[in-house]
């Protein structure tokens, strides 16, 4: 089984973390690839300059960094046939499995929403940054019209993952699944005996 990657602490890596960009995001603004991005990320290669002062520029650009559910549970006669066991032992392994696939789906929402949150908030700061007139002297690594066509794209990328993230009726929907689930479960242990739940 192959060994998990341990998380970059690059700058590049830090950058795109707060912002909540992906390599290729990232590469656009600093005019590399996204393999580039990745091999810097795990320590094999660098940037050259430009990029290297179009990062730090926009690392220096972004605001310092700012500082879930539970299942439910009835009882029926004992005494299942061999058969009606069988089918309540399916039916019990499908409703787990569900149940599962939808918690997971539920435990990832904090993270999506704050990553979210995040990434509107460095876009909110990098706009402000942005709009300010350049120093004098001029910053070298500055280019405020590759910038601002950038910050465009980075704009609509992230109206169209805010697009994505689950409504609060689609949320709710899927908690109640949840309930109705642990009820389902809950009966279908009570109808097998104690060594048939598997």
């Amino acid at each position: 089984m192959p060994r998990r990657a341990l998380p970059s602490t690059t700058l590049s890596a830090v950058v795109r973390a707060r912002l909540g960009i992906s390599r290729q995001e990232l590469g656009d603004l600093l005019g590399v690839r996204a393999g580039q991005v990745g091999h810097v990320e795990a320590g094999r290669r660098s940037y050259s300059a430009q990029p290297q002062a179009r990062l730090h520029r926009l690392a220096a650009l972004l605001p310092a960094p700012s500082a879930a559910p539970a299942p439910v549970a009835t009882s029926l006669p004992p005494g299942p046939t061999l058969a009606e066991a069988t089918a309540l032992r399916a039916r019990l392994r499908t409703c787990r499995h569900e149940a599962q696939q939808l918690r997971d789906q539920q435990a990832a929402w904090p993270a999506q929403d704050a990553a979210l949150r995040q990434r509107q908030q460095a876009l909110t700061a990098l706009n402000t940054a942005l709009a300010a007139p350049l120093p004098t002297p001029a910053d070298p690594a500055a280019n405020p019209t590759r910038e601002r066509a950038w910050l465009e794209l980075l704009e609509l990328a992230t109206t169209r993952l805010a697009r994505r993230q689950p409504s609060p009726t689609a949320r709710a929907l899927v908690a109640l699944r949840l309930r109705l689930l642990a009820e389902e479960i809950a009966t279908l242990e009570a109808l097998l005996p104690a060594e048939q739940k598997g």
